[in-house]
């Protein structure tokens, strides 16, 4: 984040930015928990730059991570034979499906939205926890699903 001077190095860019998240809710978290008149003229600066840029709610970095992600994607063959949850757009991102979660889905191109266990930092590790079934509505529609499962944290 150029703008407000974060950063996070990784061996990834997945690790670089797990990297990165973890010094915003570490820094995030500190300062909205610190009365402002106990912060210095530095640090009341950069809280109320940090406050102006980031959604903190919206963003989740002020509090717990979340214990699951949703994705959109659809149900692929990995390597293994197994089923798996890959993700659409930009990032291309696999997710093995667990047996008890596999049963009755097909290989298909449809668009599904699809859960991942996160790790502490919220970073999405996988395996998939819960599948939705395939969906059928305006990529728009797809988005505010997204959205709301997102904000409901389910």
């Amino acid at each position: 984040m150029r703008d407000l001077e974060l950063s996070g190095r990784g061996q990834s860019p997945l690790e670089a930015l797990e990297a990165l998240v973890v010094a915003a809710r570490g820094e995030i978290s500190h300062l909205i928990r610190a009365y402002t008149s106990d912060l210095s003229p530095q640090e009341r600066f950069r809280k109320r730059l940090l406050l102006g840029a980031v959604d903190v709610p919206a963003s989740r970095l002020g509090g717990a991570a979340p214990p699951s992600y949703w994705f959109v994607g659809s149900v692929c063959r990995g390597p293994d034979g197994g089923l798996w949850m890959r993700t659409e757009g930009e990032r291309d991102l696999w997710f093995e499906i667990p047996a008890d979660k596999a049963q009755g889905l097909v290989v298909d191109a449809l668009p599904r939205l699809f859960a991942v266990k996160t790790d502490e930092s919220g970073v999405p590790v996988g395996p998939v926890t819960d599948i939705d079934e395939p969906f059928r509505g305006t990529d728009e529609d797809l988005w505010d699903r997204w959205r709301r499962r997102m904000a409901d944290g389910d």
